[in-house]
């Protein structure tokens, strides 16, 4: 086992720690100390960038949006997420680097991993090329980056469906009546399928002005628009 997977491997098992703090802490294991501090914080599992919102999650509205949950969905994605991050933090706990220092780790579309942040270069070099020699942190990267740009657009709509009370039917056309069919993975399978069928009309009409008396329509566009272009990352201290 190479050392990044060993260490993905302690980040996995520092997030179940987290997830069950009152038997690991009764074990007495290595991961005890980081239980006990997770129990007292109410035994909720602190995942940078995916912690959950209550405006968010719990829909006053009546609908399919009371059929997903960030809760739900992050638990897709939330162990790969902590496991990246934690690697990160022990990157900088080898390198002498401070613990608070904000760095991201980027994949490029040649595959290659890049570090993001206030390091010298040459460090940011030699960490992303330990990296690049890791086909498991290809694989768990290649995960998130599919699945949580369609977390991050679950999250934004769920936000204006609690704030405005409005119903986005571009979203709700991608929810199930049957809470066990909106996964993440559920979600991302037809946002992409949303994504080609708009390419597909959208080369075979003229391009339409934006409707003042519609703006939604031109905003959803917009939406699934700047999320395809957007250059997925996992960050710390961000």
């Amino acid at each position: 086992m190479g050392l990044i997977q060993t260490l993905l491997s302690e980040g996995y098992r520092a997030y179940q720690d987290k997830k069950s703090p009152a038997s690991t802490a009764a074990a007495g294991g290595p991961s005890a100390q980081a239980a006990n501090a997770a129990k007292a914080g109410g035994g909720a599992t602190v995942v940078e960038g995916l912690q959950r919102s209550d405006d968010s999650s719990r829909s006053t509205v009546p609908g399919r949006y009371l059929r997903v949950t960030l809760q739900q969905a992050g638990a897709d994605i939330a162990p790969e997420t902590f496991a990246i991050q934690n690697l990160l933090r022990q990157k900088l706990s080898e390198h002498g680097i401070p613990g608070n220092t904000p760095i991201a780790l980027e994949r490029h579309e040649d595959g290659k991993f890049a570090l993001l942040g206030p390091l010298p270069d040459a460090l940011k070099t030699r960490i992303a090329d330990e990296f690049n020699q890791s086909s498991e942190l290809k694989q768990v990267f290649v995960k998130l980056s599919t699945h949580t740009p369609t977390f991050e657009y679950l999250r934004n709509n769920l936000r204006l469906q609690s704030a405005y009370g409005s119903e986005n039917p571009v979203f709700s056309s991608l929810l199930s009546e049957q809470s066990t069919h909106n996964s993440l993975p559920d979600l991302t399978t037809r946002l992409d399928q949303l994504r080609r069928l708009q390419a597909k009309e959208a080369t075979s009409r003229p391009v339409a002005q934006p409707d003042a008396k519609d703006p939604g329509a031109a905003v959803d566009l917009a939406s699934e628009q700047a999320l395809m272009r957007q250059r997925f990352a996992v960050s710390i201290n961000a």
